[in-house]
């Protein structure tokens, strides 16, 4: 039996693509702990693996650039770097104390690979999207090569996909009040918030339509947003996972998860995006005929995806090749390896463990 120690940058798209991981290496036989706040501990949980309890933070970009909205960036940003401060302690006596075979980190995390480094524990990268110009080596990559966009990957880049949660997992669709008409899952992510105006657009755009229209607000309250008409339901929060079995087109932001979820059940999209890598994302996507990028006329967009016979057979053939494609175990093999080949390092760093307990013990 291993250890394994895996520090995931504390939001879901981040945390999501571990736990299949995690989960695949615990049915292995092999112990695997998780640092992340409160509100991931059921995740971890699920996944047969212990949770390390460190603090949460906030992981939020509002909508706009407003000086209210600047400070609110500020404000987060602070607090994460605090939370932060108090996570590396936490970690830190936890490698002092375990001998974890190998440790897989976020490369969001700017202080893993030194805090790793000084306990010298086999570490391993996971990149929930493009790599860009990243220079961390090993580095799993959660996406399907033909999205990477910069063709600048590291040497030691693996792409492993998909990682994502079963349906099961993620939740059920059954208390949605799904009926039989076409359906259109609004989830424009859990980060970057949209500003009520943009779901009222989408209710506009749709009401008293044959569509029924799902929306996953995030950040955004949904008592922001006003009323609704009949066919248009909002929530913070939906089981996406669960709900693209049932939907005709996703409107989305071009996130890795919700792009690779949306594949794997066959469903096309009509991207919104907001950050530099879900712009890329898109453009690669739009490029392999399988999404548009959303304009002002939301509704007609969909539509037309809708009745796209050659869209919907381009995301049937990359949903084949993704559920071809090994996603976790593939990943649970390349970590098996490092905790493999580290053995002689193992053994040092358990002498000189063992020398340091004994000093204490002398000190006492």
């Amino acid at each position: 039996m291993a250890d394994y120690l895996f520090l995931p940058y504390l939001a879901h798209g981040h945390v999501n693509p571990m736990m299949p991981v995690a989960a695949e290496l615990a049915r292995r036989g092999n112990r695997v702990t998780v640092a992340v706040s409160e509100r991931f501990t059921s995740q971890v949980t699920a996944a047969g693996a212990t949770a390390l309890p460190i603090p949460g933070h906030e992981v939020r970009v509002p909508a706009g650039y407003s000086l209210s909205e600047l400070g609110e960036r500020g404000r987060v940003l602070l607090a994460r770097w605090g939370a932060w401060a108090a996570a590396i302690r936490t970690v830190l006596r936890y490698l002092r104390a375990h001998r974890s075979d190998a440790v897989l980190a976020d490369v969001r995390l700017p202080w893993a690979g030194t805090l790793v480094g000084w306990t010298r524990s086999a570490l391993v990268w996971l990149s929930t999207t493009h790599l860009g110009g990243s220079r961390r080596r090993p580095v799993l990559v959660n996406m399907p090569p033909t999205l990477e966009s910069t063709r600048r990957s590291p040497d030691r880049a693996r792409f492993i996909t998909p990682l994502v949660r079963s349906a099961a997992v993620a939740g059920s669709a059954g208390g949605e009040r799904l009926d039989a008409r076409p359906l259109v899952l609004v989830s424009p992510g859990t980060v970057f918030a949209r500003s009520p105006d943009f779901f009222r657009r989408v209710a506009r755009e749709f009401a008293n339509s044959p569509w029924q229209v799902l929306m996953a607000t995030g950040a955004t309250p949904v008592s922001d947003i006003g009323a609704l008409p009949p066919n248009v339901l909002a929530r913070d929060w939906l089981p996406q996972r669960a709900l693209l079995r049932h939907t005709a087109v996703l409107v989305g932001h071009g996130g890795m998860n919700s792009v690779q979820e949306a594949l794997l059940a066959g469903v096309p999209m009509v991207l919104c995006p907001r950050s530099r890598e879900q712009k890329w994302t898109t453009h690669r996507l739009v490029d392999l005929g399988v999404a548009v990028r959303a304009n002002d006329a939301v509704r007609l967009q969909v539509e037309q995806v809708a009745d796209d016979e050659r869209m919907r057979a381009r995301c049937q053939a990359m949903r084949a090749q993704l559920l071809a494609e090994p996603g976790a175990a593939l990943a649970a093999d390349v970590l098996t390896e490092v905790a493999r080949r580290d053995v002689p390092n193992r053994s040092r760093r358990a002498t000189m463990n063992d020398s340091v307990r004994g000093d204490n013990r002398k000190q006492r």
